[in-house]
């Protein structure tokens, strides 16, 4: 079908015939068509538009319908074009500019005329939904009433009458072989009733196109008249009832799609309530580990309230550490910047043993006495072991050195006052001496 409309060719490059030998593919060229927002393919905008609304996964799903057109006999050649445009707005606008496949206007056949393809979607209010469905989209009262609402549109847009109903399509919308294949229809239409005696001529009637005629006398032209009424009466009667069965059995298609859908639910429903009581099951068994957890929570929370003195212990004790670490690295660095040289001094009292060792603004206090002052100038001062020792050799000379001071100043405070006390022996003894003669 979608070959047909856009005319499709073969490995050679020659128009598919489809069967139609009415087709003049020197004319094939002019073939034009109005949906000319479609960028895809046919049959591939057709799934992409089932797919964004529902669609039930049956064979018997019309997933596509389509119109036929054609032009009527009272519309000038210049006013073709016009026409189908006209008939494709109208289109549009009925079945929505969302749901057109592709509308072909074949100028190549005996009469031109438009393919109007469309996704047939409509709302169903029970489920707030679009749907596919050409059952309510292309439903009996839309049968009825589309060919009097084109008519209608077109006697407006032209101002005039332009002979939408004819004589295969009645004004309550039927047409009077009922519902045939393109093919039919046209054959159908190669022979039809004269719309009065005088084309009869010569027994026998003439074919629209006038080249052929059917030849037969009156009364059996008559009777083939009569023949051919009762044949349309019926065939229109079996098209409704056929229609009316076709949508029964639709609505017990659906109806059973429902019931099947139900009981899905119904099944889902059950094993949901299972599955509510294995849940609600499951859930105890994690209050029930919250609960335990909630448990060992509180006991680690009051072991780490406990803990925290000894961490800010741990943590001043960490500080100072990083203080000590800074101090001797400042140090460390003094001394080098002044070439290892360091000033060392004495502190306290003639009785204190403690030195201070410096360099530019860093100093430290040391115990000549403490057995470790060694290794603890070696940590402070990054220090060679013979360094230090040196270092405290130097404070033990200089403290040596004060005392030896301090011995002899008081060695000679000594003497002093020794003399002194010798010389005034030694005063007091002349004078007892001359006072005695």
């Amino acid at each position: 079908m979608f070959k047909h409309y856009e005319r499709a060719k073969d490995e050679n490059g020659d128009y598919l015939k489809f069967g139609n030998q009415l087709i003049d593919s020197e004319r094939s060229h002019l073939n034009y068509n109005l949906a000319v927002h479609q960028t895809v393919l046919q049959g591939d905008f057709v799934k992409k538009r089932c797919s964004e609304v529902f669609c039930l996964n049956r064979k018997d799903v019309n997933v596509m319908c389509s119109w036929v057109v054609t032009q009527p006999e009272d519309i000038k050649i210049e006013e073709s074009q016009k026409f189908f445009e006209e008939t494709y707005k109208f289109l549009t606008a009925r079945y929505g500019a969302d749901n057109v496949v592709s509308a072909y206007v074949h100028m190549d056949e005996t009469t031109p005329h438009m393919h109007f393809a469309f996704v047939p979607i409509a709302h169903d209010k029970k489920k707030d939904r679009l749907t596919v469905s050409a059952k309510k989209v292309i439903d009996k009262k839309e049968l009825k009433v589309f060919h009097n609402d084109l008519d209608k549109h077109m006697e407006k847009f032209f101002g005039r009458r332009i002979g939408i109903f004819n004589d295969a399509v009645d004004f309550n919308g039927r047409t009077e072989a009922g519902n045939l294949t393109i093919d039919e229809l046209k054959n159908l239409s190669s022979f039809t009733e004269p719309k009065s005696l005088k084309h009869f001529t010569e027994g026998g009637v003439f074919s629209k196109d006038k080249k052929s005629m059917v030849k037969m006398n009156e009364d059996d032209y008559l009777r083939w008249k009569d023949f051919t009424e009762l044949h349309y009466r019926l065939a229109s009667k079996y098209q409704d009832a056929n229609f009316d069965l076709e949508s029964i059995n639709i609505d017990l298609l659906d109806e059973n799609e429902n019931l099947n859908s139900e009981n899905e639910n119904l099944h889902k429903t059950m094993q949901g309530n299972h599955e509510m009581f294995e849940y609600v099951k499951s859930r105890m068994r994690t209050a029930e580990t919250l609960s335990n957890l909630n448990k060992q929570a509180n006991e680690r929370y009051k072991q780490v309230l406990d803990s925290l003195p000894e961490l800010k212990k741990q943590y001043e004790q960490q500080s100072q550490w990083l203080d000590d670490a800074k101090r001797r690295k400042e140090r460390q660095r003094a001394a080098r910047e002044n070439n290892g040289k360091v000033e060392i001094k004495l502190t306290g009292t003639v009785e204190s043993t403690t030195f201070t060792v410096s360099a530019g603004f860093e100093s430290t206090t040391y115990d000549i006495e403490d057995p470790a002052v060694i290794e603890k100038i070696r940590y402070e001062w990054g220090a060679i072991p013979q360094t230090a020792q040196k270092w405290v050799d130097n404070a033990k000379t200089q403290r040596k050195s004060v005392i030896d001071d301090i011995k002899e100043k008081q060695e000679e405070i000594k003497r002093a006052e020794q003399s002194q006390d010798d010389d005034g022996q030694r005063g007091g003894y002349h004078g007892r001496g001359r006072g005695g003669r």
